[in-house]
């Protein structure tokens, strides 16, 4: 039985090879296009020159509020992709997500760069 046919509360595991199979792959397949979503976002800020100033900006504000802003937009995002909604709506949260995590590694990252240039 196709993993689309099956009810959405039905556990994974009660489900037949085939269906946890097609699980599996489409799991590991939305992990591939968030992880290509973060790296092409990083590689547009850095090579657009925008991740120095985001950095700046992000750095010059107490970093509890940056992370009280990133949770908000964690919770936001995970509630929109845990919901029943359509599931254009859960793509849009699970984007929404990658965002937020590329932008809260931006300082990190261009620390590392100004530190070690060109690694």
């Amino acid at each position: 039985m196709p993993f689309a046919t099956q009810t959405a509360t039905m556990p994974v595991i009660l489900l037949s090879q085939d269906a946890r199979v097609a699980f599996l792959r489409r799991t590991y397949a939305h992990l591939l296009v968030a992880i290509l979503g973060f790296v092409a976002i990083e590689a547009f800020l850095f090579s657009s020159g925008m991740a120095l100033p985001i950095a700046r900006s992000m750095l010059s504000v107490p970093w509890m509020l940056i992370l009280g802003a990133f949770m908000l937009a964690g919770w936001l995002a995970r509630s929109v992709a845990a919901s029943s909604a359509s599931p254009g709506l859960q793509y849009a949260g699970l984007a929404g997500y990658v965002a937020a995590q590329a932008l809260i590694f931006v300082p990190p990252l261009v620390i590392a760069q100004l530190r070690m240039p060109g690694v």
